[in-house]
């Protein structure tokens, strides 16, 4: 059974973003930053804060409000092929790029909504027992589910398969490689979070000092949005890099 490099991976994501900048940057704040920050706008302000007081009434979220996060998520997901395609294919172009990430959309979003429901019926049945249970079944669920389906979408990209089969690849491309996949997700996760703290928290202080704490508010937004875009593309980089090397 072949075993995954992080350490190798690391080692050609960082010199392969920084020769193809000028393709993948435009593509990552394009379709990943503007519909992200588009999508932090369209939440209510009420939502953007957590409620302490349980039984305050909770706020609700306009129809319109649901759509544009709904539209946003599916650009996000847009984005994420391309940027797929363009780090598993060399020499395609950004439209052909666009082209397969149209073509492959409906295969990668039936991958992730057969995987939601994976997690979610268990979690249902478990919190009609105990809701503390559920919320213990839904961190377990998504923690596995995200470890064993994370190369699906370079699957979904780069085989001409449906949505069972890249199912199916997925998850056996990533037996006996769950604890090493584990400790990137939890170590990228942390950076990305760090570095979208900070890019709210910098674009914050000059919205606040240019227009006071609404204008602080949506800066930090796009700040957030711009961090969470470059840190999808250096994980996308390199998970397409592990892809690589499970399947040669």
């Amino acid at each position: 059974m072949k075993r995954v490099s992080l350490g190798a991976a690391w080692l050609e994501t960082t010199p392969f973003i920084r020769r193809e900048a000028a393709l993948l940057l435009p593509v990552a704040l394009l379709f990943l930053a503007v519909p992200l920050a588009l999508m932090f706008y369209a939440v209510p302000p009420e939502l953007r804060q957590m409620q302490l007081d349980p039984g305050a009434p909770r706020p609700t979220v306009p129809a319109g409000s649901v759509l544009a996060i709904l539209l946003c998520l599916l650009a996000v997901m847009g984005g994420t092929l391309i940027l797929y395609a363009l780090a598993l294919k060399p020499g395609i172009s950004l439209r052909e790029a666009l082209g397969l990430a149209v073509r492959r959309l409906p295969v990668a979003l039936g991958a992730a909504l057969i995987a939601g429901v994976a997690v979610l019926v268990p979690v249902v049945l478990t919190s009609a027992i105990a809701p503390r249970l559920g919320a213990v079944a839904m961190l377990i669920g998504a923690a596995v589910v995200s470890i064993r389906l994370l190369l699906i979408n370079a699957v979904v990209v780069d085989r001409p398969v449906g949505v069972i089969e890249a199912l199916r690849t997925g998850w056996t491309m990533t037996k006996g490689q769950a604890w090493r996949l584990a400790l990137f997700l939890v170590v990228v996760t942390l950076a990305i979070t760090l570095a979208q703290f900070l890019g709210n928290v910098m674009l914050g202080l000059i919205g606040f000092a240019i227009g006071g704490k609404g204008m602080a508010l949506e800066t930090g937004n796009i700040g957030a949005a711009i961090a969470l875009a470059l840190g999808q593309l250096y994980l996308i980089v390199m998970i397409a890099r592990m892809y690589r090397q499970l399947s040669a």
